[in-house]
């Protein structure tokens, strides 16, 4: 879950965090599917005096399940859901293959479920919230039930762990299994036989198309200040001082080679991928 507590937040607007951002144009493809009603909480989003439940994050890899709902991307093959208290508190039903849209009985803090392989369809270019029918705390929706996805974009996101620090470019992106909605660049085990590359190419996100550090000036965006209320939102905090846009936030620390010096180079890293679903 994302640290909210560092970010300033003027009056009346709302909080807002990212895990990446969008840099070109792209497509918004003319569909309509909800959010599957059973996924679990991953932050809380203040706007206000209410906080709402995400279920999906803007900028995570979204697959589709069998009952056509939105759910986060696993590479074909299937990963686990865990739920938390803010699961209790907004009423989440636990996952159920056998329950009407998969939604079960009201999920229990620290149970988990088995989330069913999926395939690659897009991903989430805002927050999407939960289905706020389940609760009883807000009598409207703060969100149409009908959602679509990007499938075109240049994107960047901040590199994270050391998976995600083997990319290169060129590299095919692909949804990462041990953390579905999150992506990791293709390694040689994806085109071991005819049934790897056959799920690779389902789930291929796109490709790489630069790596650079945090403070190199990649796109230029290390040079705006976070400014609450502007819509420039910035953290006060790491990386790099204030005034780095707060998609960075996430970015730890990994060994990469450098484009600057011989070598391989410690440091924060961003990618930029040329997304084609």
């Amino acid at each position: 879950m994302s640290d909210t507590n560092s970010m300033r937040v003027a009056y009346g607007y709302g909080q807002e965090t990212r895990i990446f951002r969008e840099i070109s144009e792209g497509n918004h493809p003319r569909c309509s599917n909800k959010v599957a009603p059973y996924l679990p909480v991953q932050e809380l989003k203040y706007q206000g005096g209410q906080s709402f439940p995400v279920v999906i994050k803007a900028g995570q890899l979204i697959a589709l399940d069998q009952w056509n709902q939105f759910v986060p991307a696993n590479c074909g093959a299937s990963s686990t859901l865990t739920y938390g208290a803010n699961d209790v508190t907004w009423g989440t039903p636990a996952y159920s293959a056998s329950a009407a849209l998969g939604a079960g009985d009201a999920a229990t803090n620290g149970a988990t479920a088995t989330l069913p392989a999926n395939k690659l369809v897009g991903y989430a270019f805002f927050d999407f919230v939960a289905n706020t029918s389940n609760s009883g705390y807000l009598n409207y929706q703060v969100q149409t039930d009908h959602k679509t996805v990007s499938t075109n974009w240049l994107v960047e996101y901040p590199v994270i762990n050391s998976t995600q620090a083997a990319v290169n470019q060129g590299d095919l992106i692909l949804p990462d299994n041990s953390a579905p909605g999150y992506w990791r660049p293709a390694v040689a085990s994806d085109f071991a036989d005819v049934a790897s590359i056959k799920i690779t190419m389902e789930n291929t996100f796109g490709k790489c198309y630069k790596v650079g550090k945090i403070t190199d000036g990649l796109d230029g965006m290390d040079r705006i200040q976070g400014a609450p209320g502007l819509n420039l939102y910035g953290t006060i905090d790491s990386p790099a001082g204030a005034g780095l846009p707060a998609h960075f936030a996430g970015a730890t620390t990994q060994t990469h080679a450098s484009n600057t010096a011989a070598g391989n180079e410690s440091s924060k890293w961003r990618v930029l991928i040329n997304v084609n679903v």
